[in-house]
């Protein structure tokens, strides 16, 4: 972003990306908010069903088919070292990129705030009795 950190791919409710804005009106400010469903793009969360091909595209009809390659495992998304767990809402192949995973989360409304917070999204695979394999903490700015 502007400020040369690299923050996760988050992608607000309207299909903005979440963004801290630069130093001109021309690149406004733009956090995701509390109480907003945000789409993060992610890779290796594993086995999918229906299962996915290795190097292949999930099916570009999924959607209209409501036929997508939803993840098997147990997702789990939070802020580190706040016990603040965003609701899962849905975590299947990206349409149209390959090994890649789009997964929707809601920003509960007491979630931390400001231009770097830390967030982390882990998974447990199915029938796995394991804590969940989480990301490297990655940051999203989040506004109110």
């Amino acid at each position: 972003m502007s400020d040369g950190t690299s923050r996760a791919v988050a992608v607000r409710s309207d299909g903005s990306y979440a963004d801290i804005g630069g130093t001109d009106a021309y690149d406004p400010t733009n956090p995701v908010r509390l109480n907003e469903v945000v789409r993060f793009y992610v890779t290796g969360l594993g086995a999918t069903n229906p299962g996915s091909v290795t190097d292949t595209l999930e099916d570009p009809n999924s959607y209209v088919y409501n036929v997508q390659n939803n993840v098997i495992g147990t997702l789990q998304m939070g802020f580190p070292g706040t016990g603040v767990l965003l609701q899962n809402v849905s975590a299947h192949q990206a349409p149209g990129l390959i090994g890649v995973y789009e997964v929707q989360g809601l920003i509960p409304p007491n979630a931390p705030t400001g231009n770097n917070v830390q967030i982390y999204i882990g998974i447990t695979p199915s029938g796995s009795t394991a804590s969940p394999t989480l990301s490297p903490n990655s940051t999203i700015p989040v506004g109110q």
